[in-house]
């Protein structure tokens, strides 16, 4: 009746033992348990001896086996060390990055703005080249005793004159207009006729002469003779052209 008792104890053991105690027992004799424990289920090694079995260790919350928790299992996480007011201390806080300081156009110096320099427009005439100015040269030559009229730079008449005979003299040089008279009588030399005088040094001056076969040949008194038609053509010339315009040359 002994051995029958024994053996119903060890199977009701058995019944109450967890999955993990059914494992470990049965591990290879000399793994690592005792022979005999303080708490556990007796069982006989033999005939004469009875071995007492470690109890079960409890199951990790959540059922987890082998190491690995359940999804019940916690999982701990280190909190922050907080303040004495619940906040985070700043020590703890992660350390954010350095600042990049922001480039802003209002900031950056402005660049000096370039001077405008107007264009004139181009036009035709602007690209064409200026006509000569507008005037009148009377060339008077004493040695050839003739005269070249150059009307803006072009020759346009030439005329045989008669200039000052031995004993008077024509004065040389390069002369303006002083006074115009399309009329006008010698004072000096038995009221001469003098028609469309041009004065052009004191009482020096070209006009119109009625002695024509002498031209060509010193026969005056000082002035410069020429045809009446001549004389009248170059009043008109200077009349247009003005007296500021005009010049009178002479030349040896």
């Amino acid at each position: 009746m002994k051995p029958l008792f024994c053996t119903l104890a060890v199977a009701v053991s058995l019944l109450a033992m967890s999955p993990a105690m059914a494992g470990s027992l049965a591990q290879p004799e000399g793994a690592g348990t005792s022979p005999a424990t303080a708490t556990g289920v007796t069982i006989p090694q033999d005939a004469g001896q009875a071995t007492t079995l470690p109890a079960a260790p409890a199951a990790p919350p959540g059922g987890a086996a082998h190491g690995v928790p359940g999804p019940s299992a916690a999982v701990d996480v280190p909190s922050p060390p907080m303040t004495d007011a619940g906040v985070p201390s700043a020590s703890s806080a992660p350390a954010a990055p350095p600042a990049v300081p922001a480039t802003s156009s209002a900031a950056a110096p402005a660049a000096p703005a370039a001077a405008s320099t107007p264009v004139a427009a181009i036009t035709p005439a602007a690209l064409a080249p200026e006509p000569p100015p507008r005037n009148v040269v009377a060339q008077i030559s004493l040695s050839k005793q003739r005269m070249e009229v150059i009307v803006d730079g072009q020759t346009r008449y030439s005329w045989p004159v008669s200039t000052a005979r031995k004993g008077y003299r024509t004065p040389t040089g390069s002369y303006g207009v002083e006074r115009m008279h399309r009329r006008y009588f010698s004072r000096k030399y038995d009221n001469a006729p003098m028609p469309y005088a041009i004065f052009f040094h004191r009482g020096w001056a070209i006009h119109g002469t009625g002695d024509l076969r002498r031209l060509g040949r010193p026969a005056s008194h000082g002035c410069v003779r020429l045809h009446p038609n001549n004389a009248a053509a170059l009043f008109a010339l200077v009349k247009d052209y003005g007296r500021d315009n005009t010049r009178i040359v002479v030349t040896r």
